[in-house]
């Protein structure tokens, strides 16, 4: 009896599957193995639903696969900005999410701003070793202006980047500035002080927890 149900019962083939439904089994897939050159060259329905926009709507970097290698983060985030071209020319401009702990500078910052400007979620933490991380100016901040998770935690950037964030990022319901790099230009309530002063109604979720500011913080009299 149980051979006739296996005999008559036979899992579908992936030609067989919904397009739809391929295309959401991909995307969980680890994006080193969508990269990977023989992925669409195992059968045509691959091939067809790598080359669909819904794959690369969300791009999730593994943090873990970053342990214990800080010293050639560098060398990656170079690997890493030759493949961004070509993840949002995959997207066709519908990234939704992007998280590329230690990876994202300036320069990678200008091309999604120009590139992806329905971003909804980015996660750049840890990007505290580049020197050149002056990003989020109003030159980007505006182009992004649909962002609603921004997570900037232990990232070099000035308080004039956060007030560039605030005013034009309106669209933001969470915004994660944790462990914020101690330099002595900037003092331990400027950040505060600037977050404070912008205009995001939006806002349901304010991470500021390691960045050293004190209560004057609390003090309206000191933001408006």
């Amino acid at each position: 009896m149980m051979m006739m149900m296996m005999e008559e019962y036979q899992c579908p083939r992936w030609s067989e599957l919904l397009p739809e439904a391929l295309a959401l089994i991909f995307t969980k897939l680890p994006l080193k193995d969508k990269l990977s050159p023989t992925f669409p060259l195992v059968c045509k329905p691959w091939s067809k639903v790598v080359a669909r926009p819904y794959c690369w709507q969300d791009i999730d970097i593994n943090r873990e696969e970053f342990e214990g290698l800080f010293v050639g983060i560098k060398r990656l985030s170079s690997r890493f900005l030759k493949v961004l071209p070509m993840l949002i020319k995959r997207c066709s401009g519908q990234l939704h999410s992007l998280s590329a702990p230690c990876l994202l500078n300036d320069s990678s910052l200008s091309l999604i701003a120009n590139s992806a400007q329905s971003l909804r979620m980015l996660n750049m933490e840890d990007a505290y070793f580049w020197n050149d991380v002056t990003i989020f100016e109003t030159s980007v901040a505006e182009k992004l202006s649909c962002l609603v998770h921004l997570n900037i935690s232990c990232v070099n950037i000035k308080p004039s980047a956060i007030r560039a964030i605030g005013n034009h990022c309106k669209n933001l319901e969470r915004l994660d500035r944790a462990f914020v790099p101690v330099t002595k230009s900037v003092g331990r309530d400027e950040e505060a002080f600037a977050i404070a002063s912008t205009i995001m109604l939006k806002l349901k979720h304010l991470n500021i927890s390691h960045t050293g500011a004190t209560t004057k913080v609390y003090d309206i009299d000191h933001v408006v």
